[in-house]
């Protein structure tokens, strides 16, 4: 006889998140040691400059290492904590569920809507913010072609699948179960605006758009009851994002 699976609840989703957090920041890290050393061993200690320029050009493997690791923790979590879950195609299970044509249309749409309204808000109604510093990412994406295609890659191929799959699937099913929908909705929700803080603590239009993101993933998560909608929207939204900033640059 086999043992039945550990319930994951909230204990195991916090470790979850834990575990996401700290790979993140490890690869970071990581990315920055090997920066510093690569700059001191041609330019010497001294050459601030040349460090911080260094650590600067590591910008596109930081953010794509950083997805990906994310991207692992998720499944390894996945497959050795929640594979029943996972496997789950009804209402039990984390949202593996396959949206109805007309479900996934109107996420892509949505995505669309508020990545233009995002952008509009951002290029005509407040001009006066364009000059702000700006997060992370978007100086990545600014850096060159290798910039903008390690954000592009992360912000189309790897965030969308990931972190729906991580945040409005298994934390979500995994604090509501201790919780109930609601706390753990607005938890999840929380937590994942507040990961984005270094993206858009400089630009207040930025906060927006991640809130209203958020909003819009959940609500398309719990109406339709499926992650694949959910990961539509965000990549539409993400796509609609990214075709601008290529465009401009």
């Amino acid at each position: 006889m086999t043992a039945a699976p550990t319930r994951f609840a909230a204990g195991m989703a916090a470790a979850t998140l834990a575990l996401f957090i700290v790979a993140q920041t490890s690869v970071g890290l990581h990315v920055a040691v090997v920066g510093m050393l690569y700059a001191m061993a041609v330019h010497g200690v001294n050459d601030a400059r040349a460090l911080s320029g260094s650590i600067k050009s590591l910008g596109p493997a930081l953010i794509l290492g950083s997805a990906l690791i994310g991207a692992v923790v998720a499944l390894f979590v996945a497959r050795a904590w929640a594979w029943p879950l996972v496997k789950d195609r009804g209402a039990g299970g984390i949202g593996m569920i396959a949206p109805t044509r007309r479900q996934l249309l109107l996420a892509i749409l949505a995505g669309v809507t508020f990545g233009a309204m995002y952008l509009a808000v951002a290029q005509y109604l407040l001009p006066e913010a364009r000059g702000a510093r700006v997060g992370p990412m978007a100086q990545i994406a600014a850096s060159g072609p290798l910039g903008r295609a390690a954000f592009g890659i992360v912000a189309v191929l790897l965030a969308p699948p990931v972190e729906e799959f991580l945040f409005r699937g298994l934390l979500l099913k995994g604090f509501a179960e201790s919780w109930g929908l609601t706390a753990a909705a607005l938890f999840v929700s929380g937590t994942f605006i507040l990961l984005h803080l270094t993206e858009v603590m400089f630009y207040w239009p930025a906060l927006f758009a991640i809130i209203t993101l958020t909003g819009a993933t959940l609500a398309t998560r719990l109406m339709t009851g499926s992650l694949y909608a959910a990961m539509a929207l965000h990549a539409a939204y993400n796509i609609t994002i990214v075709v601008v900033v290529f465009v401009a640059s």
